[in-house]
């Protein structure tokens, strides 16, 4: 994925859309017949609505990439991409185009919360000068406003599962110790810290609670980016159930969100999805190779944590390891997650 994210920002900028046209750029040779020569086109680089869905599309993968593996960093959002995005608003070409505004807004919301606290190294100083609280109340009030202007998207599963991870992202801050050095300082950052936790498994299980609702035909052709953020909320979900953070009652959040639970009944909604293509599509296959993968996978997850959680229980003194490296989740081989998101697309691209 990586490689074809790299492909995709070279022929970005190669096509010239990844900025403005300058009067210095490039222009294309053409042959005038009625001169038998040739010559410069009159036009530069100007852009059209397809050129701008290409630019903003490639900021939306790039962004959830770079949320979700910590691999890439997403295209930065310049003002000649802003205004690609307000000139689809304006010329309302295509039903769709509605959707994919939506979708760059939100993730420019989540490059500004990376840029609060940056994830690929959570556990170095925090740099911002105000409280990191601060910071977490002003993104999610902007989350809130988005997602109440996103009129006739409050049924989209798709969309739904895209705005609880950008929660999750936000709240996930409460997990790194370095965020909340000042705590020592403040008598009530570690009851905020506890907050900030809580509303992470919240958005946490409204994420799961969506893909479980989603119908069985959306999950066999759910996108890369679904099951990216799949993957990472069940991530997220295991050091929710496993922290160690002063304060935080484990026992409470696993009564609350059954982890292990949770892992079966997204195998069952897999086996749902693969049932409904089998049926509707390829008639005469066989049970998916991939999903069929991905949920041994999955079964490894629920095995380890099952067999971990009492070891965990009996030994306070345990060690945990819960560091920031997305592919490597609690002992499971690296291929998993990027198996788990690939392996479940059609055709296993």
């Amino acid at each position: 994925m990586t490689n074809l994210i790299h492909l995709a920002l070279a022929v970005l900028a190669d096509l010239g859309f990844d900025k403005p046209a300058h009067v210095n750029d490039r222009r294309t040779v053409i042959f005038d017949g009625s001169r038998s020569s040739y010559g410069f086109a009159e036009e530069t680089n100007l852009m059209d609505n397809e050129d701008r869905r290409a630019l903003l599309g490639c900021f939306y993968v790039t962004s959830v990439a770079s949320a979700v593996f910590r691999r890439v960093d997403a295209i930065p959002y310049t003002r000649h991409l802003n205004q690609a995005l307000q000139t689809l608003i304006e010329r309302k070409e295509q039903p769709i185009d509605r959707l994919l505004v939506q979708h760059v807004r939100l993730q420019n919301l989540v490059e500004q919360i990376a840029q609060v606290a940056p994830f690929d190294d959570p556990q170095g100083p925090h740099s911002s000068w105000a409280p990191i609280t601060m910071h977490i109340r002003y993104l999610d009030q902007q989350l809130t406003d988005l997602t109440q202007s996103a009129v006739g998207l409050q049924e989209n599963h798709l969309w739904l599962i895209h705005v609880y991870a950008a929660r999750i992202f936000l709240y996930e801050a409460g997990l790194y110790d370095s965020l909340w050095q000042w705590q020592n300082a403040n008598s009530g950052a570690r009851q905020q810290r506890l907050d900030t936790m809580w509303k992470c498994l919240s958005a946490t299980k409204s994420l799961f609670n969506t893909f479980l609702s989603m119908p069985a035909h959306v999950i066999f052709t759910a996108s890369y980016a679904t099951w990216g953020l799949l993957a990472y909320a069940l991530l997220i979900a295991s050091r929710l159930c496993l922290s160690k953070v002063e304060g935080w009652d484990v026992d409470l959040v696993r009564r609350e969100f059954d982890f292990s639970q949770i892992l079966e009944l997204v195998i069952q909604k897999m086996e749902e999805g693969n049932a409904f293509a089998r049926t509707h599509w390829s008639k005469d296959a066989g049970s998916d190779e991939m999903i069929d993968r991905v949920k041994i996978k999955t079964r490894r997850v629920q095995t380890w944590f099952n067999g971990y959680l009492p070891r965990l229980s009996a030994q306070n003194d345990l060690p945990l390891e819960m560091g920031p490296d997305y592919n490597f989740l609690l002992g499971i081989d690296d291929m998993f997650w990027e198996e788990l998101i690939t392996g479940l697309q059609p055709g296993g691209v």
